[in-house]
């Protein structure tokens, strides 16, 4: 029996709107495996498989045109993560975040925190939206915080009349997307225009409800609502004096970057961190001898399914028994399925387990006998979702990832080799589309899992000094050995106090490797005391992935203490 070829990938195929198939070269009709092959696969196509219920034509007219309400239903407890001195301040500074998340201010404006909440209140009011609940605590080692409840329906319309309702459902979904971008912290970037699908995706994501979409008439898709950009009051039939308000910051939203402009979530520039902030204040470490600044990386985790139907899989080396040709062609569809490598005895077993465990049928088993009395076993798989997990700093490399481990598996499946492997800056996404369509089975799905946290500090300290008092019958130049021990494990070099070692030395290494000045050292009044006065930037970030801002947060804090307990001597060490 020939083995089966495939058609190569055109040079600029690879997208989801490709449509060239990927089909098989079958052994020729005359071929007695080929008619068996057509009859296996027939018998798999009459096995009753759910097919996507398809959406009727939306009515399109040239004198019609559409406007569609999105509504998003939130559950949201905004967090600017802040911490002030006085209560009033705390409210203020959340709004100011609030406002500059909606797109109603400009983060670098020196707009005052007290005109933000007036902004807020007069832009939610004239949106039809449920006022922000404050939620102060405090005071907590002499701080306040504000936290604001944007809890409720927010609505959303596409800017221009579109002639088809799907075509005004993706623009109230995209004005959605720039709008709640920056509240919910979503890198809303969308390859495709498929915004009500990626507004869908996000919201999931975050345990959020699906939108709804509603038709709405042009004049009520003409009045101030966030994403509505009503050029003129009179157009919404409102009063042409009206006096400044709210509604003027609404073009300001449409002015942001489009979603294919904004640069993804995956790294803050800044970002406060509440727990480092409290660590630094017992330590008395404030600004300007030390300042801080922390960021927080993202990893997202995407999985993506694959449903196959009507699979029929064959070995491609006949076999001398039909025993030996059960094993191979269970060993192909364990390497399909992710289960097993090369070993072939315990193939069948490991499938058949596997297939049970999930509640899926057994596959079916038929032989084909060639001229030469060898065996060809056929499988044939009625149903199977076959799952794949990716990571990446952003969703769409961590989509990518996904689709290139689900090409791994599904090659061996259907025997499409090197047109499966994807090389470094090709769309993995686009070519698992464009192979299945090909093969005749359903697009992929992809579904947020996770998004994992890891903070970072950075602490500058500016001519900052280390003093040790020393130790009786101790020469001041050891004194200088141990507070260069001490500093090195600030820096994050590890240094056991050995006094055979110069870390005086190690420090001054350490300094030059990095172009900075060397460390000053001096003796202090006492008779074996010795201090050091240094400037350097202090890095520290765990290893380790958190499951939310909050853990990354703590992690971050215990990372630092360990730095930090070298700034006080042994023996006089305190509570931190």
């Amino acid at each position: 029996m020939d083995k089966p070829s495939y058609n190569g990938l055109p040079k600029d195929s690879g997208t989801p709107g490709d449509t060239t198939a990927i089909a098989p070269v079958l052994p020729s009709a005359a071929s007695p495996q080929r008619s068996h092959i057509d009859s296996l696969q027939q018998k798999l196509k009459e096995e009753p498989v759910t097919q996507p219920v398809s959406q009727p034509p939306a009515m399109s007219s040239a004198s019609r045109l559409f406007f569609v309400r999105a509504t998003v239903s939130l559950k949201k407890v905004f967090d600017p993560y802040e911490t002030h001195s006085k209560k009033e301040q705390a409210v203020k500074g959340a709004y100011k975040k609030l406002s500059v998340a909606f797109g109603l201010a400009d983060p670098t404006s020196a707009a005052s925190c007290t005109s933000a909440k007036k902004v807020v209140h007069e832009f939610f009011t004239k949106a039809d939206w449920q006022l922000p609940e404050e939620m102060c605590e405090g005071p907590v080692d002499g701080s306040f915080t504000c936290k604001l409840d944007i809890s409720g329906d927010f609505t959303f319309h596409n800017q221009e009349g579109a002639s088809k309702k799907q075509q005004a459902e993706q623009g109230a979904a995209k004005e959605a997307l720039c709008r709640l971008a920056g509240v919910l912290e979503w890198d809303p970037v969308c390859m495709d225009g498929n915004y009500k699908g990626r507004l869908q995706e996000l919201l999931m994501k975050q345990g959020q409800q699906i939108p709804v979409y509603q038709q709405v008439s042009e004049h009520c898709a003409a009045t101030p609502v966030p994403g509505c950009q009503a050029s003129e009051n009179s157009r919404a039939g409102g009063d042409v004096s009206q006096p400044e308000s709210a509604l003027d910051y609404v073009p300001i939203a449409t002015q942001i970057a489009q979603p294919s402009e904004l640069p993804p979530h995956n790294k803050m520039p800044r970002i406060e961190s509440p727990e480092l902030q409290k660590l630094l204040e017992v330590l008395g470490l404030r600004p300007p001898q030390v300042n801080s600044h922390v960021s927080v990386e993202k990893m997202f985790e995407y999985t993506v399914s694959v449903p196959l139907a009507g699979l029929l899989v064959t070995a491609q080396e006949a076999s001398g028994s039909k025993k030996e040709a059960i094993r191979k062609s269970y060993l192909k569809l364990g390497q399909g399925l992710g289960l097993c490598e090369a070993e072939e005895t315990k193939a069948t077993m490991i499938v058949k387990e596997h297939l049970k465990q999930l509640s899926y049928s057994l596959p079916t088993e038929e032989f084909s006998e060639t001229a030469g009395k060898m065996f060809f076993c056929h499988l044939g798989v009625a149903c199977y979702t076959l799952t794949s997990a990716g990571k990446g700093p952003c969703e769409d490399s961590a989509k990518h990832e996904a689709s290139k481990k689900a090409l791994a598996q599904l090659a061996h499946l259907f025997d499409w080799d090197l047109v499966a492997k994807v090389a470094d800056g090709d769309d993995a996404v686009g070519r698992i589309t464009t192979l299945l369509q090909g093969a005749q089975q359903k697009q992929p799905t992809f579904l947020p899992t996770s998004t994992l946290h890891k903070a970072s500090a950075e602490l500058h300290f500016n001519t900052f000094s280390l003093e040790s008092k020393g130790r009786a019958n101790v020469s001041k130049k050891s004194t200088r050995n141990a507070i260069s021990a001490r500093m090195l494990g600030l820096l994050g070099e590890r240094a056991e106090l050995d006094t055979s070692n110069s870390y005086r030395n190690m420090v001054q290494e350490w300094f030059d490797q990095r172009g900075l000045e060397r460390p000053r050292y001096e003796d202090t009044q006492e008779q074996f005391g010795a201090k050091v006065t240094f400037s350097a930037t202090l890095e520290c970030s765990p290893s380790d992935w958190q499951p939310s801002w909050e853990e990354a947060d703590k992690r971050l804090a215990e990372e630092v203490q360990a730095r930090l307990k070298y700034l006080v001597e042994e023996g006089n060490e305190k509570s931190l």
